[in-house]
């Protein structure tokens, strides 16, 4: 085993033990992870939609310039119908 793999077991084994002796230990690790999981939703969110990212800049331009092609496409195709 190297060393990381044994490191992993020995937190998992303290942990076994501890759910084991007391089965509050099981309703804070329980809470603790739902607020984990939470902070880490909010953390995602604040930078998928934060308006000084780049990335989100990146995708409304993406955005905007596929809908400029799409409204030049129908306005081309109306001139043309209209000057028939």
């Amino acid at each position: 085993m190297n060393v990381v793999a044994l490191t992993w077991f020995l937190i998992a084994s303290c942990v076994t033990y501890a759910v084991a002796v007391d089965e509050n230990v099981l309703t804070w690790l329980a809470l603790q992870t739902k607020v984990v999981t939470i902070w880490l939703r909010r953390k995602w969110f604040s930078i998928r939609y934060n308006p000084d990212s780049p990335w989100l800049r990146l995708r409304v331009d993406r955005n905007a310039n596929e809908n400029t092609k799409k409204l030049r496409k129908e306005y081309e195709i109306t001139e043309k119908s209209n000057d028939l």
